[in-house]
């Protein structure tokens, strides 16, 4: 785990999420 630095809305970090590490993250949750 770890923390996701981002801010936004949970659907704004869905649509467009600026962070490298969040891509990533939903990456692995979308599988």
């Amino acid at each position: 785990g770890g923390t996701i630095a981002e801010v936004g809305t949970p659907a704004e970090l869905f649509s467009a999420p600026r962070d490298e590490r969040t891509k990533q993250f939903l990456r692995r949750v979308r599988m």
